[in-house]
């Protein structure tokens, strides 16, 4: 989502909600100005807890990558203290009377008003594309390291590089990160897949109520997966028991209890690749709605 260039679908018809994801991308180059805009936005969005992470055109938010990378992105336009300038603007006032919370790498742990209480997986980091479809941008990792599993859990076909892994089930219910896990709403048109094969296994494992996601502009949907309870090696079907994809016209979920299908924690995860920009980088995807189950305070 690149909410700074124009206003979201059916913003105007966007209901009060109790909590907002964004997954990433905030901006197109990650300039301070495209920052303010996409904070005065998300301000203008009615929920109680609005959780923001940056995706790999938020190049200023990477550190790393901006010192390393800024002065051939930017030229003489180029200045170190942009970096601290734009996590200062993600973190500052304006975040905060905007309602915005810039989630870091990791597990987040946060309470509603009804009492809901829950936690959330963060993570902004992408793997790299063999067909060069996403070049060196921020937040990047290579594609046969795995970010999401501690070393125990890596299959051998993997080198192991997490910081911050995904913790087993029942430790997290949400989990959004900008790439898709592999084999799930990542297809682009060409026919590849471009989503994550270590995500793809830590999600199997953790089983979180719903798991967030974009990146691939051209994949956006939402698919409900029945886990097998097996962990995927190099092949992801064994993991799974059922797939089903899920049509909405309006991008409106009900998996609430109340729904005819609800979710079942710990069997199901929602997964939904929620990015609004289509493949033509246009803002026609609208933002979905899902209503679904958190835990409450005992």
């Amino acid at each position: 989502m690149n909410a700074s260039m124009a206003p979201l679908p059916r913003r105007n018809e966007l209901p009060k909600v109790d909590i907002l994801l964004h997954r990433g991308d905030l901006t197109s180059r990650g300039r301070l100005c495209e920052y303010e805009k996409t904070l005065s936005l998300l301000a203008s969005v009615d929920a109680e807890l609005k959780l923001v992470i940056a995706g790999n055109h938020d190049v200023t938010l990477d550190a790393d990558y901006w010192r390393a990378r800024g002065p051939e992105i930017a030229g003489a336009d180029y200045s170190s203290s942009t970096a601290a300038a734009a996590m200062k603007l993600m973190k500052g006032r304006k975040a905060q009377l905007s309602g915005v919370e810039f989630l870091h790498e990791g597990v987040h742990s946060f309470q509603l008003k009804s009492g809901a209480n829950f936690t959330v997986y963060a993570s902004p980091y992408y793997p790299a594309s063999g067909d060069g479809t996403f070049p060196h941008m921020a937040y990047r990792y290579e594609s046969n390291q795995d970010r999401f599993n501690p070393p125990e859990k890596t299959t051998k076909y993997a080198e192991a590089i997490a910081i911050n892994p995904i913790p087993d089930y029942p430790e997290v219910d949400i989990v959004m990160t900008h790439t898709p896990p592999l084999g799930h709403l990542d297809q682009v048109n060409n026919g590849g897949y471009l989503g994550c094969r270590s995500l793809q296994r830590a999600i199997a494992r953790a089983k979180p109520r719903l798991h967030c996601f974009g990146h691939v502009h051209e994949a956006y949907g939402a698919e409900r997966i029945t886990w097998s309870g097996l962990l995927p090696d190099y092949d992801d079907e064994k993991s799974m028991r059922c797939r089903q994809t899920l049509e909405s016209g309006e991008s409106y979920l009900d998996v609430s209890n109340t729904a005819r299908q609800p979710l079942q924690h710990g069997t199901d995860t929602l997964m939904v690749n929620a990015a609004i920009m289509n493949h033509e980088n246009q803002p026609v995807q609208a933002p979905w709605i899902i209503d679904f189950e958190l835990p409450m305070v005992r």
